[in-house]
């Protein structure tokens, strides 16, 4: 195909639907061919779309809105201060869509990379892609192959400089990817094009995927932990909440709660041994701290702030503050200043 044919083609494709093959779904497509997103919308994917409007804002160099989160902000202004470092400003372009294309030009997938610049360095340009996450580190290496892949199709080179913001650890994991080195892209969407999808695979991602309730891997996992336990539980992935009966509802969050505290047991533990120097393939520790201050007058005197400008940044323990005053005192004087939030959970009875 011809330069300016080549050109034309990638250039006539527009997003028009949310892709069958997201490149978000590549690291999880690594391991398990039958994997498909669930869609499920949580806080923190929330959080992540908010600092990324905030980051494109930014380097827009448009207005922040007054009320923004200040540990968001602090998250997004370092990820600002990296791909200025490692971006040229002049041919910076900041949320790009792409559209990947098979080695016959036929559209397979399309996606937005937060970043990507032709930036001049001492060995000659070189294109450089971004993707700022929000959370902290995970195996995101695929679904910045897709986006290099689509980036290097568009500008017609051959390697690309990628980099992986991660916000909530301050860690820039930077590495360089070659055109071929992203071939396993295509053969994958193949694979699952001609549904050769192979056996089902337990991974990390499997949290996300829309075939968690009945995956037969997620099922026997499930069997063999709670009957280990003596829970007389079998099939549980295969109940269903709006048909079973009181007693099996409770039997089904007796279980539930278990998992998750074997869950929390395993990841603590894990997280301990890297900690103390053992290598786990495709994990790494991260220590995050967490600031505050408990000088308050010194905190205001230091900084230079009005009082209304200082209070703004504050925050007020309620159940700190009531101890101090006394439940009366604290309800009578504090009642129409008192922000709720509720937390629901069950608490078992009888046993």
């Amino acid at each position: 195909m011809a330069e300016n044919q080549r050109t034309e083609t990638l250039s006539s494709f527009a997003p028009r639907h949310h892709p069958i093959f997201a490149p978000s779904a590549f690291p999880a497509l690594t391991h398990c061919l039958h994997f498909r997103n669930a869609g499920t919308e949580s806080t923190n994917a929330a959080r992540g779309t908010s600092q990324h409007e905030l980051l494109a804002k930014i380097l827009t160099n448009q207005p922040i809105p007054e009320d923004v989160d200040a540990n968001d902000l602090a998250c997004v202004e370092w990820a600002a201060q990296v791909i200025n470092n490692c971006t040229s400003a002049e041919n910076r372009e900041v949320e790009v869509g792409f559209t990947l294309l098979d080695d016959d030009w036929q559209e397979v997938t399309f996606g937005t990379a937060d970043v990507v610049s032709m930036t001049p360095r001492a060995t000659g340009d070189i294109l450089v892609v971004v993707d700022y996450k929000s959370g902290s580190y995970k195996e995101y290496r695929p679904q910045l192959h897709v986006y290099s892949r689509m980036a290097m199709q568009r500008h017609g080179v051959n390697r690309c400089e990628c980099h992986i913001l991660y916000g909530m650890d301050r860690h820039d994991e930077t590495f360089r990817v070659n055109y071929n080195e992203t071939n396993y892209i295509i053969d994958i969407i193949n694979q699952i094009n001609a549904d050769q999808l192979g056996e089902k695979k337990i991974n990390e991602f499997c949290q996300y995927c829309s075939h968690q309730p009945t995956c037969p891997q997620t099922k026997a996992i499930i069997t063999s932990i709670t009957k280990s336990e003596n829970y007389d539980i079998t099939d549980i992935v295969d109940w269903k909440i709006e048909n079973a009966s009181p007693d099996k509802l409770g039997q089904m969050y007796l279980v539930a709660s278990w998992l998750e505290k074997f869950s929390q047991r395993i990841k603590e533990g894990v997280k301990q041994k890297i900690k103390d120097g053992l290598e786990v393939p495709g994990y790494h520790f991260v220590s995050v701290t967490r600031r505050s201050i408990s000088d308050i007058p010194a905190a205001f005197e230091a900084s230079g702030l009005t009082q209304e400008e200082f209070l703004d940044a504050c925050t007020v323990s309620a159940a700190r503050l009531e101890k101090k005053m006394g439940k009366a005192n604290f309800e009578a004087s504090m009642a129409g200043l008192i922000h709720e939030s509720v937390s629901e959970q069950l608490k078992r009875v009888g046993k």
